[in-house]
């Protein structure tokens, strides 16, 4: 069974750095090979909203829209390469600071079937935003888990693994259907043999003699 196929919605959780961005190259994959959905999540939460108040907040509304259209175009361009590759995308903004909450929400609201992201145990360096979104958002979704723990290497979350192989087990085994070939092209090759040097005349008279006897 392949995999993919299940999917046909995909999403992948961007925080705006190139350690999230790791993970579309993958959902690519799985999107291409199975016709399927792919909805770029761009999570980032307004500098400062979450240390200050709501009237403080109120006072920075330039800083937040342009933080807004920066997001905005961050996602369109990543479309745009991707829509380039016959891959139907559209994309998605998140904002707030309860980010596991939030992208749990909006995962499960969509019906999304797979969720394609990097690992946790990366260098802390390499992440913005997602930190350890992976650790908290598996008992929250519906939905499957790729991760992903290099640019070339990715994986199955455990019980995503478990939920596909019951899944590819239960389903039903197409019939084995043994197609033999005809007593017409038995007596053909037969005679190819015979034709050839293969078979002396006495063999071919007997092969055919005994193909015409099961017909």
């Amino acid at each position: 069974m392949e995999y993919q196929n299940l999917f046909a919605k995909i999403i992948v959780p961007l925080d705006g750095s190139k350690w999230a961005e790791r993970a579309i190259p993958h959902a690519e994959h799985v999107a291409r090979s199975g016709g399927s959905e792919l909805i770029l999540v761009h999570i980032y939460t307004p500098a400062g909203s979450a240390y200050l108040g709501d009237a403080t907040l109120a006072n920075q509304t330039g800083h937040i829209t342009q933080a807004r259209q920066n997001a905005e175009n961050y996602v369109k361009g990543l479309k745009n390469v991707i829509s380039s590759q016959n891959i139907n995308v559209r994309t998605q903004l998140i904002e707030g600071t309860n980010i596991a909450a939030l992208f749990c929400d909006y995962v499960n609201s969509e019906g999304a079937d797979l969720v394609v992201m990097p690992t946790a145990n990366q260098n802390r360096l390499m992440r913005v935003l997602l930190g350890d979104l992976t650790s908290q958002i598996r008992g929250c979704i519906n939905a499957c888990l790729l991760l992903v723990r290099g640019d070339m290497e990715a994986e199955w979350d455990a019980e995503s693994r478990k939920a596909l192989d019951a899944q590819a087990a239960a389903e039903p085994k197409a019939p084995v259907v043994e197609i033999l070939p005809s007593a017409t092209q038995l007596l053909e090759s037969c005679k190819t043999l015979f034709q050839a040097g293969l078979l002396t005349a006495a063999e071919f008279e007997a092969k055919q003699a005994e193909i015409l006897k099961r017909t």
